[in-house]
C-alpha cells in the first residue's frame, strides 16, 4: 500500500503538538503539579503566608499554569510562520518507509527506525527521533485518515 499526502501544518496544529509533547513528559507534569500545589497552598493557608510568600506562590502558579503554555502556543505560531514552513511537505508512506520531501530536501525513515507513533484526535505524530516528528493531520489526508491509522497500527506491530 502506498499513500501520498501534502502536509501543511497550521499554527493551531503545531501549538497542539507542542503542548502535548511538552506536557506528556515528566517535567511538564511536575510543572502543572507545582503550579496547582502553589495555588492550593495559597488558598488553604491564606492567613499563614506573608505578603511576599503570597506573591511568590502566585508567581509560581502563573509561570507554570499560564505563562509556559502561552509561550508554547506562541512558539508553535512562530515555527509555522517561518519561511521554510510555508512550502508544504510531501509525505510518502509505503510498506518500507515514511519519506518526507520539501522542495529539494528529502528525509526517509524505515519503519524499523520509527521511535513511536502517537494517535490523537484528528492527527497522527510519527516520531522519527526523540524530538522530530511528522505531523499528519486528518485534514491533509483527503478522506484517507482512517486508512492511514489502520495502516500505521499494522505497520508498528510488525
Amino acid at each position: 500500500m502506498t499513500m501520498d499526502f501534502e502536509l501543511k501544518v497550521s499554527a493551531k496544529d503545531m501549538s497542539k503538538f507542542l503542548l502535548r509533547f511538552n506536557y506528556a513528559k515528566l517535567s511538564g507534569v511536575l510543572g502543572i503539579l507545582l503550579g496547582l500545589a502553589s495555588l492550593a497552598a495559597l488558598v488553604i493557608r491564606w492567613g499563614a503566608w506573608s505578603d511576599n510568600q503570597k506573591i511568590m506562590l502566585v508567581v509560581i502558579a502563573f509561570l507554570f499554569l499560564v505563562f509556559q503554555p502561552f509561550l508554547l502556543i506562541r512558539k508553535g505560531k512562530a515555527q509555522v510562520a517561518r519561511a521554510e514552513k510555508q512550502e508544504p511537505l510531501i509525505c510518502h508512506i509505503d510498506e518500507e518507509q515514511i519519506r518526507v520531501t520539501q522542495g529539494e530536501a528529502a528525509s526517509a525513515c524505515p519503519w524499523s527506525n520509527v521511535r513511536k507513533i502517537v494517535y490523537v484526535k484528528g492527527a497522527v505524530y510519527v516520531f522519527t527521533s526523540a524530538i522530530h516528528a511528522t505531523i499528519i493531520t486528518e485534514a491533509s489526508c483527503g478522506g484517507r485518515f482512517d486508512e492511514l491509522v489502520t495502516f500505521l497500527k499494522e505497520r508498528k506491530r510488525k
